[in-house]
């Protein structure tokens, strides 16, 4: 849909590297003081990862320890695909995604839908009532009218909250 006169398109950054492992690192090296700081960019899963450390002093080989954390990476607004793995020529189903408010706020969400090697045979845009802490599913019928991969981005805006994911299937 074309953006109204005046008024700038809102850039949704896409979230489609999804990994088990955030990080790992075999070795770093801490400073005098026995402290290492880290700076990782994490993978586009929103979910809770573990930590894992084990530190070992080089120069006293029979002294090491351990510790263990959590991170957990979220955002206020969540997109949760649920696609088929694959789709074969002439197929139609509904691409779902679930959206999580967790802004606070009851709101409208503005959820869209795009992609390539599909044909969308309904709307492309819908907007859905969601109150605070809750989670609607919204439908979107899809035809499978090319063969290879397809690529299927959803985006949803609430306010100054946003997100997108992407899938193949």
């Amino acid at each position: 849909d074309p953006v109204p006169a005046g008024q700038p398109a809102k850039a949704i950054r896409v979230r489609s590297l999804f990994a088990s492992t955030a990080y790992y690192r075999a070795s770093v090296q801490t400073d005098s003081q026995g402290q290492a700081k880290l700076t990782i960019k994490m993978p586009d899963n929103l979910t809770t990862f573990s930590v894992m450390v084990v530190a070992v002093d080089l120069n006293s080989p029979g002294r090491f320890g351990n510790g263990e954390a959590q991170v957990t990476v979220r955002k206020p607004l969540l997109l949760r695909p649920a696609l088929p793995r694959f789709g074969n020529y002439g197929d139609k189903f509904l691409a779902s995604v679930l959206v999580n408010n967790e802004t606070g706020k009851d709101g409208k969400v503005e959820v869209l839908i795009r992609g390539i090697n599909l044909r969308f045979t309904g709307p492309t845009k819908k907007t859905v009532a969601i109150p605070a802490g809750e989670t609607k599913e919204v439908l979107f019928p899809v035809a499978v009218d090319k063969t290879g991969i397809a690529r299927i981005q959803f985006a949803a805006i609430l306010g100054d909250a946003t997100d997108a994911v992407e899938r193949k299937i």
